[in-house]
């Protein structure tokens, strides 16, 4: 939860998002958890109080540059954080691997599995059985030889 969310900010957009993204990068090169609590209180006021940890703390083999980007990333105002999560991890994989991207390899520049605009093509259903043949495919099955009222002995 994003300090604005934990003092119920009305206005909250998709930089919340990038925020809680920088506390999963955490836990991804620390294996700690940014902020800990016991209760859910506890950690709200952890989120809005506590000064921002230091992924270097918890992991000594990150550097400056990863505590720099977390810093900025999980921002307690969101002003202060990136503009796009393209900008982000752009950011951030300057930051681990020490080099800048060429201009021509940016993130963004992956290929995708499928076109952006494509759609799945879903497999036809079959028409059998049709919801108005239902009933009267009920209608013409004969009756089970248990179920019929001679084989009881009624009359």
């Amino acid at each position: 939860m994003s300090p604005e969310q934990v003092i119920g900010a009305k206005t909250i957009d998709f930089k919340t998002d990038l925020w809680s993204l920088g506390v999963v990068a955490f836990e991804a090169l620390t294996g700690d958890k940014p902020f800990f609590a016991e209760t859910v209180g506890a950690l709200a006021l952890k989120i809005h109080r506590d000064p921002i940890p230091v992924p270097s703390d918890a992991n000594p083999a990150l550097g400056p540059a990863v505590d720099a980007w977390f810093a900025r990333a999980c921002a307690r105002e969101p002003a202060e954080r990136y503009a796009s999560a393209k900008d982000m991890a752009e950011a951030l994989a300057v930051a681990v691997t020490g080099e800048y991207l060429a201009p021509g390899l940016r993130v963004d520049s992956v290929p995708t599995p499928r076109e952006p605009g494509a759609t799945r093509r879903r497999k036809p259903r079959p028409r059998w059985p049709r919801r108005s043949d239902r009933a009267s495919t009920r209608a013409r099955r004969p009756e089970p030889a248990w179920a019929s009222s001679r084989a009881r002995g009624c009359r």
